[in-house]
């Protein structure tokens, strides 16, 4: 008589075992891959402050940032010329920059006695994940919107905003404070 094994079981060794008890380790390995990956995917997260600067000839009434990673903030009032006086809390950022980081800006402003909505969306430039200590967006005169991550302010010699953009009053070079 041939040694017979009946469909659902095998024989390792001297021990015949059933096809579920065989599927059990496997199936425990596939769900700690899929949790351990989908774990992998959240992203590490540091909380920053929003900083704004409004280098245009017309007050900002309000705006709101939000980041392609969900994280939204909102802040008032700003005049033309003004900004980087005070922060608002908080905003996320990941840790690791990555090259899809984009903020969407709202702005609220007046124009001859009539408000205007203008929304951007622009990439974020590289960061340090170790040093970002806020968010910084500028109201450049051409409409336009410039964000940067950064630990320092403008007027610093490290700061990413120079030249004609970085002045606050068009035609009055920024001055460099800090080194």
């Amino acid at each position: 008589m041939g040694n017979s094994l009946h469909p659902k079981t095998s024989q390792v060794g001297n021990k015949k075992m059933s096809s579920s008890c065989l599927k059990l380790p496997l199936l425990i390995l596939v769900g700690v891959t899929l949790l351990s990956t989908a774990c992998a995917k959240q992203t590490a997260s540091i909380s920053a402050n929003l900083m704004a600067y409004n280098h245009s000839l017309s007050g900002v009434a309000s705006f709101e940032v939000s980041l392609s990673n969900g994280s939204t903030v909102q802040a008032g009032y700003i005049a033309p010329g003004a900004g980087g006086g005070s922060h608002t809390c908080c905003i996320m950022l990941p840790v690791a920059w990555t090259p899809t980081l984009t903020a969407t800006v709202r702005k609220v402003s007046t124009r001859n006695g009539q408000e205007q909505t203008f929304v951007q969306k622009v990439a974020i430039p590289r960061y340090d994940g170790s040093l970002p200590n806020h968010l910084s967006v500028h109201f450049l005169n051409d409409d336009s919107v410039k964000v940067f991550i950064t630990d320092y302010l403008l007027g610093h010699q490290k700061y990413p905003l120079r030249g004609k953009e970085a002045e606050m009053v068009p035609g009055v070079p920024l001055e460099i404070r800090w080194k």
